[in-house]
């Protein structure tokens, strides 16, 4: 017995009768720093055992001992007589070399000293590689022994390892770690090592090489070595690209009065922050997902029902949580009744739809005079993970099977062609003058799986052929205006997640809300279908005096109304103002009034000689009286003299996320020409610099860039007195900024304890008026924060169980910086320092009492005080 009167603990051999035979690879999925064990997730022991393997403290500090460079026996002695303090730990490796018995002495004298300090002691660390066997507790648990902690090294990918035939079936990668491990740069790694992970060459990603471990780095450079538990760790694709693509076997969660229910087997694709799911059953909800994929990492997760298939988004806070996710081809979680196993497999069909559908295409037979008779043309909005596209036509209300568009005759043929991810439109001639036709359009991505067809477009009569007699009328565009609503599909409406369009200050490409590859609509998202309407000839320079939009017997059909289909007054804003916000022809200043009924805006801006435009989406601010909005794009390039013009239009988007028609046009005057510029300019792409008004500019192809600051009165740069005043007041905000931003430097005391909190503000309450910096007026009631607050420990619970306290104050501290009404706190994940038992905060003290009352890595229930209603977390 210690002088606590508790049982020394005990570490196990190899040859111990219980110990397994075999040595498993993991990895630490969580680890209790403060309590010193955690758990380790393997395939091979959740396949054996069906969970985690627990990773008692004295394994754990075993490990860590040894990697710091302790011999084991001096490990075992140091582990027995809980004599693992840090300067004990440094004189034990120091004295290493010298034999067991000097590096005891070495580690009593220190420990001694420094009266065990044992708060720095060598740890293990979440992520780390692991050896590990494993024995049986009482209970018949499985528990790590005899583990090993293995050097995670850093390498790139020279070429990935592939499954397709005709391929190398075994990647490489380099590393300069790699030589001192195995006595080599260029380390091989097979399909297995990387999971689920689909790499390409520059990749960069850790791996750890096992057997060089086991048997010495002479011995391994003989032998060709191998990469094992192969993970992502940056990467310069595109964010739209496919990070994997498998099957989710996914158990259903049990209930009690329910019998068991089979496995699921859903299609998925993976990307940089989200995964999409594909054939949900109907009674597959949001929570039911959710208690699988909150304990991953993920921040929600929406269901929509499509036509023949249901398809669920599940969003993830960032691409490393993706990233670990694929790496793992096993995921243990816990329900309410049980541990559940859910497993990444092979794609099981690559050939089914396993994506959402695009909206539905556009067909027009306005094409210019010299078309032949028989043509269409088909325009559909682009999506940013696609690589090819296939469209299909056929009779308007025939049950024919689909003919597709052939990319070189623009003729329909019966075999499948695909157009290249550039095109948003074709051509299609060779048709029936007299039949109406309609089309449907289907997307593939790089790991060649496809998407659902979409729905058909509105019936089309192909072009009769030019009449001599014919004339377009004067100032009209020969084809629909590129901006009218009608070339967009409703938005999406989800009996639990109502549509709300994405307010963005720094986007561009708006995302349509009604796709399932869509982020929760407070989050906007690069990977939906960009909301562009049909392309068109390039429209003539007219003068701001044109009238707009063209008659209705010109377009073929009337133009929308105001008013949304929910019946909402969406009216458009008045033409916008366009000027230059620069000296150098970079940005540009995009100014209209305020619309009372805007919930956002879109800004559609483009070269007045152009049909190719962008979008920006823009947040209302409050719209008052004579309130005008500003959008300044940025990364323009400038033209030759007298310098480039550009058209825009706005347009309102309403509070159910339906969009007005669009403001009538306004024009830029000729921006400042190449000439006059002093700084970089462009190639065919975007600008790469920025103008002086501080605008950025997107590089190559990237698009350009809008930071849509709120609109205030110019000052005059003429006068010295101003520009001081700007200039002191611009030093005094961001050392405001940066004291609000600083973390408690002090460490936790005698006496005291750290406390972590989010603070929910409501109208409820006596004092000064309900505001913080998420919203000016504080509308909802303590009823409706204390349920909001509610929601928050459900989740951050969840966290608890299946990560620890560790994954516990990292997801409570990213709640308090998006959810937290505290102006200071949130800045900082919601730390409050040191606190002692007597310490009033937020005019009383209740929330010291309650720090106090906390266990150490838990979170208490809803605490009210004089501010509102707060969640409160000791982690110190």
């Amino acid at each position: 017995m210690d002088k606590d009167g508790k049982a020394p603990p005990s570490v196990a051999n190899a040859d111990d009768e219980d110990v397994s035979r075999e040595v498993y690879l993991g990895v630490v999925k969580s680890y209790n720093d403060r309590r010193g064990f955690g758990f380790l997730a393997c395939a091979e022991t959740a396949d054996r055992f069906g969970r985690d393997v627990y990773m008692p403290k004295a394994e754990a500090t075993m490990a860590a001992l040894l990697a710091a460079g302790v011999d084991r026996e001096t490990a075992i002695s140091m582990v027995m007589t809980g004599n693992t303090g840090a300067s004990a730990s440094s004189a034990a490796a120091a004295a290493a070399c010298l034999g067991p018995d000097a590096a005891k002495a070495a580690a009593a004298a220190a420990e001694k000293k420094e009266d065990g300090d044992k708060s720095t002691a060598p740890r293990l660390a979440e992520e780390d590689l692991v050896f590990f066997r494993v024995r049986r507790s009482v209970e018949g648990y499985p528990q790590a022994v005899c583990v090993q902690r293995l050097q995670k090294l850093t390498g790139t990918v020279v070429h990935p390892p592939s499954t397709q035939p005709g391929q190398p079936q075994h990647g490489a990668l380099t590393s300069d770690e790699a030589v001192a491990v195995c006595g080599r740069r260029e380390v091989s790694m097979e399909v297995e090592a990387c999971g689920q992970l689909r790499l390409v060459p520059g990749d960069v990603v850790t791996f750890c090489i096992p057997e060089a471990e086991a048997e010495g780095a002479a011995s391994a450079a003989a032998k060709e070595p191998f990469a094992k538990m192969v993970s992502l760790t940056c990467t310069a694709r595109v964010t739209g690209s496919v990070l994997g693509c498998f099957t989710l076997d996914l158990p259903r969660t049990r209930d009690e009065p329910m019998a068991a229910r089979p496995n699921l087997r859903l299609p998925c694709h993976a990307f940089g922050d989200k995964l999409v799911l594909a054939g949900l059953p109907g009674d597959l909800d949001e929570a039911e997902l959710m208690k699988f994929f909150s304990k991953q990492g993920a921040s929600s997760a929406i269901v929509a029902h499509a036509r023949t298939c249901s398809f669920a988004s599940v969003s993830f806070s960032s691409f490393g949580e993706i990233a670990k996710f694929l790496a793992r081809t096993a995921h243990a979680y816990a329900d309410e009744k049980g541990t559940l196993i859910a497993r990444l497999l092979p794609l099981e069909a690559p050939d089914m739809a396993t994506l959402p559908a695009l909206p539905a295409p556009s067909l027009t037979s306005n094409l210019p005079e010299e078309a032949e008779p028989g043509s269409l043309m088909v325009y559909w909005s682009p999506l940013v993970l696609a690589v090819a596209y296939s469209v299909e036509l056929r009779v308007a209300g025939s049950t024919a099977p689909w003919s597709s568009v052939d990319v070189a005759s623009k003729r329909l043929v019966a075999t499948t062609n695909r157009f290249d991810s550039n095109c948003s439109s074709c051509k299609v001639t060779g048709l029936q003058l007299t039949a109406a036709y309609e089309a449907r359009v289907s997307y593939f991505t790089e790991c060649g799986t496809m998407s659902e067809s979409s729905e058909a477009s509105e019936p089309c009569v192909p072009s009769q052929g030019a009449s001599k007699d014919a004339k377009p009328p004067a100032h009209s565009p020969k084809l629909p205006p590129a901006s009218l609503s009608e070339a967009y599909p409703k938005p999406f409406s989800h009996p639990s997640h109502p549509s709300h369009p994405s307010h963005s200050s720094h986007s561009s490409h708006s995302s349509h809300p009604s796709h399932p590859l869509s982020s929760h609509p407070s989050h906007p998202s690069h990977l939906m279908p960009a909301h562009v309407p049909p392309p068109t000839s390039p429209w003539p320079w007219t003068p701001p005096g044109d009238v707009y939009p063209p008659a209705a017997d010109v377009l073929g059909y009337s133009p929308p109304t105001w008013r949304s289909p929910s019946g909402l007054v969406v009216p458009p804003p008045a033409a916008p103002e366009l000027c230059p916000a620069d000296e150098f022809g970079f940005a540009l200043s995009v100014r209209w009034p305020a619309v009372l009924q805007a919930a956002a805006y879109v800004v559609e801006l483009r070269e007045a000689d152009t049909s190719v435009f962008e979008r920006f989406v823009r947040s209302a601010p409050e719209a008052k009286l004579g309130t005008l909005v500003e959008l300044r794009v940025g990364g323009l390039r400038p033209g030759p003299p007298p310098g480039r013009i550009y058209m825009a239009q706005v347009r309102t988007v309403g509070a159910d996320g339906w969009e007005s028609i669009p403001s009538a046009p306004g024009w830029s005057p000729p921006l400042p020409a190449l000439e006059e510029t002093s700084g970089p300019t462009s190639g065919a792409g975007a600008a790469g610099a920025a103008g002086a008004a501080g605008a950025a500019g997107a590089a190559g192809a990237a698009g350009l860039s809008a930071d849509a600051a709120p609109w205030q009165p110019e000052r005059s740069t003429k006068d010295p007195l101003a520009k001081s005043l700007e200039v002191e007041e611009r030093r005094r905000i961001e050392e405001e900024k940066k004291q609000a931003e600083k973390l408690p430097e002090r460490a936790v005391q005698k006496g005291e304890a750290r406390v972590w909190h989010i603070l929910k503000k409501h109208r409820d309450f006596f004092g000064k008026p309900a505001k913080s910096w998420r919203q000016k007026d504080i509308t909802w009631s303590k009823k409706e924060a204390k349920e909001a607050l509610k929601n928050l420990k459900f989740k951050l619970e969840n966290v608890a169980y299946g990560g620890g306290a560790q994954a516990l104050q990292k997801k409570f501290e990213n709640y308090a910086r998006a959810e937290s009404d505290d102006d200071i706190s949130a800045k900082v994940g919601g730390d409050l320092g040191p606190i002692t038992k007597r310490r009033k905060l937020f005019g009383g003290y209740e929330i010291s009492k309650t720090t106090f009352e906390l266990k150490i890595g838990t979170i208490s229930d809803i605490v009210e005080s004089t501010e509102g209603v707060h969640l409160v977390g000791r982690f110190e």
